[in-house]
């Protein structure tokens, strides 16, 4: 006879098990700065096509989705579409889930609106000055600290005063750019964040915030998962860094948290210019007048 030992398996669930192809996040220091800030309380609005909001990354993420296009599917549901539900999850895919990416602001609520449509297999969306002036206007209503535009196209006077309103109302919004496209729409709007993604022979990283936008892991519907490129996913990740910048300092308005991206902006792997998540934390609690995070400051 003899005492009975316990034995364990050595095998246990990954926290992120993608989390090794989001070099990104480490090297922007987004995961370090998930110890100050993870977007909580912060409300993103995502003006695109349809977020799959069923999808397990984003399970609890998704706040209200409004169907501004038409073309629901047979229960009323907003239609799932791709992109949308890229960006969907570049920002607010949930940590620890054991699932497998990890969202720049992994606890910010998304509000899906779906101003764009893209057929299945389709490349990319489109929307119209209505769709997305219907969008606009759902975000307001909806109350959004943030809205996320990753589309572009020419200059529109009815979705200027959208954006001047949405200025006015202490919203940030943050619009892709396509590489030096200075005239790009919304982006062009001065009171737009304007993102680009992050190369190293951009020839002035500070005419637009860089952040990543190759090879970038992102949600699909239907639970899967895909790889994109493009100022789309590098606006998106702006938009969670504004998230975290939002929780640990509500207070700033939309020229404060244009300032604190900008000066976190420094020169990263390969000399493509980068944002830090974590000085753009510091930043904004030093503009706010609170302490600064040592997790930040030291990591």
């Amino acid at each position: 006879a003899q005492r009975l030992n316990l034995f364990e398996t050595l095998a246990a669930p990954a926290g992120d098990p993608m989390l090794d192809l989001q070099p990104a996040l480490r090297t922007s220091r987004v995961l370090a700065a998930h110890g100050v800030a993870t977007g909580r309380g912060v409300r993103v609005a995502v003006v695109d096509s349809g977020i799959d909001s069923a999808h397990t990354e984003l399970a609890g993420a998704v706040a209200a989705t409004r169907n501004l296009v038409g073309g629901v599917d047979e229960v009323g549901a907003v239609v799932p579409e791709r992109h949308g539900t890229a960006m969907a999850g570049v920002i607010a895919a949930r940590r620890g889930n054991a699932r497998g990416i990890v969202g720049v602001a992994p606890d910010a609520a998304i509000l899906g609106l779906r101003a764009c449509a893209q057929p299945a297999g389709a490349p990319r969306g489109r929307c119209t000055s209505f769709t997305v002036a219907r969008a606009l206007n759902a975000a307001f209503a909806l109350d959004a600290d943030i809205v996320n535009l990753s589309f572009a196209g020419p200059y529109d006077p009815t979705l200027a005063r959208f954006i001047d309103a949405a200025e006015a109302e202490g919203r940030v919004l943050v619009a892709a750019r396509a590489d030096d496209d200075t005239a790009a729409f919304p982006a062009a709007a001065p009171t737009v964040l304007a993102v680009e993604r992050a190369r190293a022979d951009a020839p002035d990283p500070s005419a637009a915030l860089p952040a990543p936008g190759d090879d970038v892991v992102s949600t699909t519907p239907g639970d899967g998962y895909g790889v994109f490129g493009g100022a789309s996913l590098a606006a998106a990740h702006v938009s969670g860094l504004a998230a975290l910048v939002l929780q640990a300092a509500p207070a700033l308005d939309p020229v404060d948290v244009r300032a604190v991206l900008t000066r976190a902006v420094r020169r990263g792997p390969g000399d493509a210019a980068v944002v830090d998540a974590c000085r753009a934390l510091a930043a904004a609690v030093d503009e706010a007048g609170a302490t600064v995070p040592t997790i930040c400051a030291t990591s």
